[in-house]
């Protein structure tokens, strides 16, 4: 039984019939030259391949009026011969085509489809304050790795180096141990040089106990669970607190602290939080001209809301935006299973170079969404000058599976 809300799968609506004489034609202009996906079928309805293009006639003509044959022996698979079907559909962004593709890949090609997730990943810090002895880990693949974890997961980053150093920073910032295998021969271990520095508590040797070090390794998980700026804001009000009352040496240990985690102010940790906050608005452009696709993410769920023109009135936007808070609030946050791999694709979009995001917006939730903030976005993506709505980034991309 599924412990998630299924993920939503986007509809193949085009079909095309392909007659199993070569003798007869087929009507390759009932498919639009335009960006997409499709999938070829057999005649039991199997996939035979399922792919990304920027051109649907282009690519499924060359499929199909290939004969390998003719040039002598050929290991190309020969989809005029076993080919019944074709489902497709367009396509407004790149990302649509890979939110499509992933979909589909893993409802039709469940046994290969898992090579695809490579090319879609973002990466997340885990901890489990609440364990014997916690160790902060790096997985770009929250709630699956590692194994059975529980505890909590912050995130996104870009890479798994950056990833690396916010651990180190984590570390350093809050006196934490930096060598589990000492840590785990608590509290009869001997300490390392962190102790001798005044850097680490030493639950280690006993110097304090675990318990006490579980509670340092909670403020750690309170401190990446929300953005920096938010999380300095608080900082400061408790430095003036302090300073208020004369505590001198409370206000001195919060300015260390601030200092020693100025890493997580750069761009590459902008959206790291608590993953219970990963949610977005995706502003792209759609495959009707002049109109925009707004995909709604909520943790891994990711879902086409609503088509709108990119010159929508305020009376518009204000009715889109009550239904994406109305989901957004009633909707409970798939983050198991599956909807990781949907986080992961999200993060490809998030952290994709300036310069490749000319079909798309993203608009964090976690802040104020109200109409001139969407607004702003549509107007953004209008100046863009994409006059056919096309992917111009879109990346071809062709699963086979040959028949049994």
């Amino acid at each position: 039984m599924l412990d998630y809300e299924p993920l939503p799968c986007p509809d193949l609506s085009i079909e095309l019939s392909v007659p199993a004489d070569r003798g007869e034609t087929i009507d390759f202009l009932a498919i639009p030259a335009r960006p997409g996906v499709f999938a070829l079928e057999d005649e039991d309805g199997g996939t035979l391949a399922l792919a990304i293009t920027r051109n649907l006639r282009r690519l499924i003509r060359s499929k199909l009026e290939s004969d390998p044959q003719s040039d002598g022996p050929s290991r190309r698979i020969d989809y005029r011969a076993i080919t019944r079907r074709v489902r497709a559909m367009t396509v407004g962004s790149c990302f649509e085509a890979e939110w499509a593709y992933l979909q589909l890949a893993r409802s039709r090609t469940p046994s290969t489809y898992a090579s695809l997730l490579d090319r879609w990943r973002g990466w997340f810090v885990h901890i489990d304050p609440e364990v014997e002895f916690p160790r902060w880990t790096k997985t770009c693949r929250p709630f699956t790795s590692p194994p059975g974890a529980a505890g909590r997961y912050f995130g996104p980053m870009p890479d798994k180096h950056s990833t690396g150093r916010y651990i180190e920073m984590i570390e350093d910032a809050f006196d934490l141990c930096r060598y589990h295998h000492i840590l785990i021969e608590a509290p009869d271990a001997k300490a390392c040089v962190y102790k001798e520095m005044g850097r680490c508590p030493a639950p280690c040797d006993g110097t304090i106990t675990m318990d006490e070090y579980r509670k340092a390794v909670r403020s750690a998980a309170d401190f990446a669970a929300i953005p920096y700026p938010e999380w300095c804001a608080e900082v400061e009000r408790k430095i003036k607190i302090a300073s208020k009352r004369q505590d001198y040496e409370a206000a001195a240990r919060w300015q260390m602290r601030r200092e020693r985690t100025k890493l997580a102010g750069r761009a590459a940790y902008a959206l790291v939080k608590s993953i219970e906050r990963f949610r977005f608005l995706g502003v792209f452009t759609s495959d009707r001209e002049h109109y925009a696709r707004i995909f709604l993410i909520l943790g891994g769920w990711i879902e086409p809301l609503a088509d709108i023109p990119l010159d929508a009135n305020s009376e518009a936007i204000a009715d889109l935006i009550e239904s994406v808070h109305s989901q957004a609030t009633n909707r409970p946050l798939p983050l198991t299973g599956n909807a990781s791999e949907n986080i992961g694709l999200v993060c490809r979009g998030l952290f994709r170079p300036k310069s490749e995001r000319n079909d798309g917006e993203w608009l964090d939730l976690d802040e104020t969404l109200d109409v001139t903030r969407l607004s702003d976005a549509l107007h953004r993506l209008s100046r863009r000058g994409v006059n056919e709505n096309a992917p111009v980034e879109l990346e071809e991309q062709i699963m086979e599976s040959l028949p049994e």
